[in-house]
């Protein structure tokens, strides 16, 4: 199922005035998907940990980009539906400078496409489904966030 909306969660988030501040003391995540399913799955694991900020589409991710102070992006990668905006997100992202802290990741079937991918300008690939444990590695390593190795 496919819609062209910000999810309810991150339209709270906007609409707060205490957004910034609030997604800025918490490791915060941009998943850039249109499955529904994949989306809440991907938050009901990492949700209760990290501040998931959901979105459709690249258009929408731009918006949240300049709005949010984003750790990490989860983009799903469908080959059939790959398409130029999510290309264009992930140039954008690397062309600014005040984006070169954020670590990219592609999220698809299987590693099959790893290389072409990091090839592209993602930093890892995470298979579906995705487990926490990649998710925690990865900020421990790219962000030194040894704090969170408790959680569960």
């Amino acid at each position: 199922m496919r819609t062209n909306i910000i999810d309810k969660d991150t339209m709270r988030l906007l609409n707060s005035k205490k957004v910034y501040k609030t997604v800025k003391k918490q490791i915060s995540i941009l998943l850039i998907d249109d499955n529904t399913l994949d989306v809440l799955i991907i938050k009901a694991l990492l949700g209760r940990h990290f501040n998931i900020i959901s979105v459709n589409n690249a258009s929408e991710a731009s918006i949240i980009l300049e709005e949010f102070y984003i750790d990490m992006i989860l983009m799903d990668h469908d080959i059939e539906n790959y398409t130029n905006n999510k290309l264009t997100i992930l140039k954008k992202i690397r062309l600014d400078e005040r984006f070169s802290h954020i670590h990219f990741i592609a999220i698809d079937e299987t590693l099959s496409n790893e290389h072409n991918l990091i090839k592209q300008g993602f930093d890892e690939v995470y298979t579906k489904p995705i487990l926490k444990e990649d998710v925690l590695n990865t900020l421990i390593q790219k962000f030194d966030y040894t704090h969170i190795n408790h959680l569960n």
